[in-house]
C-alpha cells in the first residue's frame, strides 16, 4: 500500500496554524472518506514552536498518523550545517526529503506540501500512478515508486557540498537569487530539466490533472520544464464540481495546492465581494515575483484602474486587515480561504472571465 506523506514544521514569525492546511486537509479528507484504505502520515520536523495539543488532536481525530521527527531533524541540522548556511531560507524544504527517505526506507509513497487539500479517493489515485516517479513541475508533490529519486537527490546534495560554486556554475552561478529565493524549488527544477532527478512522464495515461499552482492556470508549469511534460491546458478551460470531486477539462484534480499567491488571490476576491462591492469583478494584478517567467498572464489585459485596485488590496491585506480584524475573521488566512472555496462560493468568484487575469474559462459549461 502506497503511503501518503506530509512534512510539516512550525515557524516563529507568524501563527503558523493559520497558514498550514493540516487540520483543514485532515478534516476535509475524513468527511469525504478520501483516505479509506490508505494511510496518511504527518512528519513533524522541528518543535521550537510546537503545534498546540488541540490542533494536533484534530489532525489525529481525522485519522492522520503523526510522527515527531524533531530529534532526527536536530541530527541532520548539524550534519547539513553547510546547507543551512548556503540556503538558510529554505533549509527545512531540503531536509524534508532526507527525513522522508530515512523514515520510509524506499516504500512507495506520495509526498505533499502541507498547504495541500486532498480532493479524490487516495487509494484510487495511488493505483493510477503506482508505476511512475515524478514531480509535476514543482516539489509540492512527489510520486516515488521506490528509493531511486531520493538516492539521486542525496547524491546531488553531496556534490553541492563538495563545491557549491562548481555545482551551480552550469546553471548561471551561485547568485544571491539562487541562494535565498525559493532555493529548494530552484534546485529541483534544475535537476529535473537536466535529467539528474528521475522523471517518468505520466501525462495522458491517467485521468488526473496536476496543478502545481492554480494561480497560473491555464499553465500547468511552475518551476520546471520536464521532458514531454504537460505544460498547458487547452482553452477554454472547463471547471466542474461533482459533489466534492473537481474537474478541469474532464480530468480529476487529485489535490489542490493552496499556494500563497493563489490563497491571496482568493482572499482579495472574497474581500472585494464582501467589503468593496462596487469593485467586485475587477481584475487583480498577478503578483508572483519569484517565477515571473512561468506566469502566462502576468499583468496582461489590466488597465490603470485594475493596477490601482491591486495596490489597494495589497495594502489592505498587509496593513488594514491585520490591524482591524482577528485571525478568525481575516479573509486572507488559509483556514478562511479553505472555507470559502470548499464550503462556499469562492471557486465561482475566481474562476470566471471577469476576475481571472486572462479570459480562459468556458463559462457556458462551468459547474461550481
Amino acid at each position: 500500500m502506497r503511503k501518503h506523506v506530509i512534512a510539516a514544521w512550525s515557524l516563529a514569525d507568524r501563527p503558523y496554524e493559520y497558514g498550514l492546511g493540516l487540520v483543514e486537509n485532515a478534516e476535509h479528507t475524513a468527511s469525504n472518506n478520501f483516505a479509506e484504505g490508505s494511510e496518511v502520515h504527518v512528519l513533524l520536523l522541528r518543535n521550537e514552536h510546537p503545534f498546540s495539543d488541540d490542533y494536533l488532536g484534530r489532525v489525529r481525530d481525522s485519522n492522520f498518523i503523526i510522527h515527531d521527527l524533531s530529534r532526527d531533524y536536530q541530527k541532520y541540522e548539524k550534519d547539513y550545517a553547510w546547507l543551512k548556511q548556503l540556503h538558510p531560507n529554505h533549509f527545512d524544504m531540503f531536509m524534508r526529503w532526507i527525513l522522508i527517505d530515512d523514515f520510509f526506507q524506499g516504500e512507495p509513497l506520495n509526498a505533499y506540501d502541507a498547504d495541500i487539500i486532498f480532493s479524490t479517493p487516495l487509494s484510487k489515485f495511488s493505483k493510477a500512478i503506482e508505476d511512475y516517479t515524478f514531480n509535476p513541475s514543482s516539489t509540492c508533490f512527489l510520486s516515488a515508486k521506490d528509493r531511486v529519486w531520493f538516492e539521486a537527490y542525496r547524491k546531488e546534495l553531496e556534490q553541492m557540498k563538495a563545491s557549491p560554486e562548481a555545482f551551480y556554475e552550469p546553471f548561471g552561478g551561485l547568485t544571491d537569487n539562487v541562494r535565498f529565493v525559493n532555493s529548494e524549488e530552484r534546485l529541483a527544477h534544475l535537476l529535473m530539466e537536466t535529467g539528474r532527478l528521475p522523471y517518468e512522464h505520466v501525462g495522458l495515461t491517467t485521468p488526473y490533472v496536476f496543478i502545481p499552482n492554480p494561480k497560473l492556470l491555464p499553465s500547468l508549469k511552475w518551476f520546471a520544464d520536464v521532458p514531454n511534460g504537460d505544460g498547458m491546458l487547452s482553452t477554454p478551460v472547463r471547471f466542474c464540481r461533482e459533489g466534492n470531486i473537481y474537474y478541469l477539462n474532464d480530468k480529476v484534480i487529485p489535490f489542490w495546492h493552496l499556494q500563497r499567491d493563489f490563497q491571496q488571490f482568493v482572499g482579495q476576491t472574497v474581500f472585494m465581494r464582501n467589503y468593496l462591492e462596487k469593485m467586485a469583478g475587477f481584475r487583480i494584478p498577478t503578483k508572483h515575483p519569484w517565477c515571473d517567467s512561468t506566469d502566462p498572464h502576468r499583468n496582461k489585459n489590466l488597465d490603470q484602474k485594475d493596477l490601482l485596485i491591486g495596490k489597494l488590496l495589497q495594502w489592505i491585506q498587509k496593513v488594514g486587515v491585520p490591524n482591524s480584524m482577528n485571525l478568525e475573521e481575516n479573509p486572507f488566512t488559509y483556514s478562511n480561504v479553505y472555507q470559502k472555496l470548499f464550503n462556499g462560493p469562492a471557486f465561482g468568484y475566481v474562476f470566471n472571465n471577469h476576475v481571472w487575469p486572462t479570459k480562459i474559462w468556458d463559462e457556458e459549461n462551468m459547474k461550481y
